[in-house]
């Protein structure tokens, strides 16, 4: 079959050109009819002879409006087709459109959300930059520490001061509110002295406390040399040794359960120690903490899920030494850190069971 055949077909099936054609074929039946009828008549182009075809004339004119009539129907219908497959293909690209249109919107919203994590980022990572330069300038009052030592020996004033002045503290309350059963309080700590395997050979006299004692709490607080009797050497034992020994649960005696309820798990003394020493030292970590906030805080506001929030979190927790997570945690535990408190509270990667080994919390 040739193409021009082929090409034909293609065309005469759309159903428009169907109608088109009946309508030709029927325009050309109108004017073929008359004329076919004049010359089968076999009449001359005379005044007689229109004049004798007068009748024939207004049956041909009849039929032949009505087959023009006819014809008109079939391009109505086939303008109709035509319209309808316009409104096709106008309905088919209005629905391309909105199919575009929403890839559009759905590409906007990458790129847009491509956007607000590269800035999230940069002003994260940003903040971390500013975080680390404000650790680089830290100063100690009164010393000449700088950066991150200043952080360590924060800590080491606070353990110390823990050490020495809070369990000086805890001897001196004990001595008095047992001033009326000193020998009591005597035999209790013999007891519990006596017990001890790493104090050395050091001699424990319950007259020599005793003595001492009293002499603290009722009489002349100084010695026969004029010094300050102090209640540690009353007791003759240092923080190390006593925590070590309350620490083994095989050491059962009344004085280590009541120092261990009075002092050790006592959060008062604590406080004071971490109150005083920074007051002291001037407050040295403020804008460290406020710093610490501030981009957990930049976290915690984000439209990120819960667990891309710990991710970032966990990356600027990731810098942190060992003295900056038990300081920070000083800070929660030991101070009116509420806002810090509830971020570690609700975060997993802020919630590290990570301190130094002598922390006292």
């Amino acid at each position: 079959m040739s193409i021009e055949k082929k090409t034909f077909k293609k065309w005469f099936k759309d159903n428009e050109n169907k109608w088109i054609s009946f309508g030709i074929i029927t325009i050309c039946l109108a004017i073929l009819m008359p004329t076919t009828i004049f010359f089968a008549s076999d009449s001359r182009l005379t005044a007689d002879s229109f004049s004798k075809l007068g009748t024939v004339g207004d049956f041909l004119g009849g039929s032949t409006v009505g087959l023009l009539s006819l014809a008109s129907i079939f391009f109505i219908i086939s303008t109709i087709v035509m319209q309808r497959k316009e409104l096709e293909l106008q309905r088919t690209e209005l629905q391309l459109t909105r199919v575009e249109l929403a890839k559009s919107n759905e590409q906007y919203e990458i790129t847009n959300h491509t956007m607000k994590l590269q800035q999230f980022e940069t002003t994260f990572f940003n903040m971390i930059q500013m975080h680390n330069n404000l650790i680089n300038d830290l100063k100690l009052f009164g010393e000449e520490y700088r950066g991150r030592e200043v952080i360590v020996m924060f800590y080491e004033d606070i353990l110390n001061y823990y050490k020495k002045e809070s369990l000086e503290s805890y001897f001196q309350r004990l001595l008095i509110r047992n001033r009326e059963s000193l020998e009591e309080l005597a035999d209790e700590y013999a007891a519990f002295y006596n017990s001890l395997k790493n104090v050395g050979n050091r001699h424990f006299s319950q007259g020599t406390f005793l003595f001492d004692a009293e002499q603290f709490v009722f009489g002349n607080s100084y010695d026969e040399l004029m010094q300050p009797i102090k209640p540690i050497t009353i007791f003759k034992i240092t923080f190390d040794e006593l925590k070590a020994n309350v620490d083994m649960s095989m050491v059962d005696y009344q004085f280590s359960i009541r120092i261990r309820d009075e002092f050790f798990n006592n959060m008062d003394f604590k406080e004071t120690a971490f109150n005083i020493v920074n007051d002291q030292k001037k407050y040295p970590l403020s804008n460290y903490i406020k710093s610490v906030k501030t981009i957990i805080r930049l976290v915690d506001q984000s439209n990120f899920d819960f667990n891309s929030k710990n991710k970032y979190l966990n990356i600027f927790f990731s810098q942190f030494t060992l003295h900056e997570i038990t300081i920070i945690n000083y800070f929660i535990k030991l101070s009116e850190e509420n806002e810090l408190k509830a971020y570690f509270a609700k975060y997993d990667s802020l919630n590290t069971k990570e301190k130094l080994q002598d922390s006292i919390i």
